[in-house]
């Protein structure tokens, strides 16, 4: 059995709950990927990116597995992807509590404001909306509007020609 994602994730994880002690987790995962509404607006969604390597499958389904084990609840959606759920989940949560989202997904920016964070748990740094806008040069409530007109090359979103960062 493959196990080098599986071993990847769970050292994070174990990682992750021992150094932030966090009082609530949850996970959120994409729904079956034939379903999701985007793919049905837009056909050609995602049809540019490299298929999943083929030892990958089993050791998500393995990573689920040892999530549910640690009683960590995953929050998935049929015909929504996990950025989705989450965006919905910090709606609903985010005034009663500090959020934060462990994912470093440049489409979870739009997220960010006084109670929500990103923490990157490869470089284990965390990420504010100040820091965003000092990254990137506009502030998170901005982001939206920057990803559609720049488009998104990684799921063969076009964007408008010319618009994007400056090289």
């Amino acid at each position: 059995e493959p196990t080098r994602a599986t071993y990847v994730f769970c050292s994070m994880l174990l990682k992750l709950i021992k150094e932030k002690g966090p009082r609530l987790l949850a996970m959120a995962a994409d729904g079956p990927v034939e379903k999701l509404h985007r793919k049905q607006l837009y056909p050609d969604y995602k049809v540019t990116r490299k298929p999943v390597p083929e030892d990958l499958p089993a050791q998500i389904k393995r990573i689920m597995q040892i999530v549910r084990a640690f009683g960590i609840p995953i929050l998935q959606a049929e015909g929504y992807e996990a950025d989705d759920v989450i965006a919905t989940a910090v709606e609903r949560f985010r005034k009663d509590r500090d959020i934060v989202l462990i994912s470093r997904d440049k489409d979870l920016d739009q997220l960010l404001d006084g109670n929500v964070t990103l923490y990157d748990p490869m470089k284990d740094e965390s990420f504010d909306a100040a820091a965003i806008e000092r990254e990137k040069g506009y502030p998170p409530s901005k982001a939206l509007d920057v990803q559609a007109l720049m488009g998104d090359a990684i799921d063969n979103i076009p964007g408008i020609p010319g618009v994007g960062p400056k090289k």
